[in-house]
């Protein structure tokens, strides 16, 4: 039985040899690659996240102004004066915040 042993080869140091050298050096590099790529994902959905409740928070705002917001008949219009200012703040602060 021991003269078997000796002339057949030796696979399971082969095996072990190959994943050592071939695959495993790989896998490590796939997984950092997946862990970064995870990182920057959850980063741009928080990013998204906020520009979705500062844009919810503002159009209730505007809505809020346009529709309880009663002018005289003949004076000056203001509530279009402060639709027209916190939507250009909006727009401004979500451009230059670059969440979108």
């Amino acid at each position: 039985m021991n003269a078997w042993k000796d002339y057949l080869p030796d696979l399971k140091g082969a095996l072990s040899g190959f994943y050592e050298e071939k695959i495993k050096p790989t896998i490590e590099n796939k997984s950092s690659e997946f862990k970064e790529l995870v990182k920057e994902n959850m980063q741009r959905g928080q990013n998204t996240q906020k520009a979705l409740i500062a844009l919810v928070l503002g159009i209730l705002l505007l809505l809020a102004l346009a529709f309880f917001w009663a002018d005289k008949p003949n004076g000056v219009q203001w509530k279009y004066l402060a639709l027209g200012s916190l939507l250009s703040y909006l727009v401004g602060y979500i451009l230059e915040a670059q969440w979108i």
